[in-house]
């Protein structure tokens, strides 16, 4: 583990020495994945933001740095900083077009049911449903989400429901970390 990290600080230090836009997004882009699995989510977020940083004072396109906006919102939800995430988000939202937009919505709606915000969260679900069309990547996530609100209120029946329904969605597709959420 420590080799690997050793090895992606010094492949983003090189990638901003250099300039290369796509290589800093995705050296960053890998290390907090790598600090994520290991459960390392406040280094994780030390790196997003290193990341953007970098990235922005390169100037890079929005496209390039969609999974590591995606990827520093979802830390900052798990983390607890709501109200970052929030903020980011609806900048984000506002950048983003196609699925860069549909994913930074799917966080939106995380974000939502964390924060027992009920009406906002059927809102950008019943949107992200007719967005998802068979997309098992929208719809597992999704469909825990819903699971999870439902647990909340106390509905025991429509949170299982829900997750036979993000477990059938996700049948065939090879996402073991949705499956395992759902589970």
């Amino acid at each position: 583990l420590d080799a690997g990290l050793t090895a992606l600080r010094t492949s983003f230090d090189l990638a901003r020495q250099v300039g290369s836009v796509e290589d800093v997004a995705r050296a960053a882009i890998n290390h907090m994945y790598l600090l994520c699995t290991a459960g390392r989510f406040t280094e994780a977020l030390e790196v997003a933001r290193s990341g953007r940083a970098a990235t922005a004072s390169l100037g890079t396109p929005t496209a390039l740095t969609s999974v590591l906006d995606n990827n520093t919102a979802a830390v900052l939800i798990y983390t607890g900083r709501w109200q970052e995430a929030g903020r980011l988000l609806a900048e984000l939202v506002g950048q983003s077009s196609g699925y860069a937009a549909t994913l930074l919505q799917l966080r939106q709606l995380e974000l939502a049911v964390g924060q027992g915000q009920e009406q906002r969260a059927a809102d950008l679900a019943a949107a992200l449903d007719k967005l998802a069309e068979d997309n098992p990547r929208i719809l597992g996530p999704l469909h825990g989400c819903l699971a999870e609100q439902a647990l909340y209120a106390g509905d025991l029946v429509n949170a299982a429901e829900e997750v036979l329904k993000g477990l059938a969605a996700l049948a065939n597709a090879t996402l073991p970390a949705d499956e395992i959420r759902l589970l």
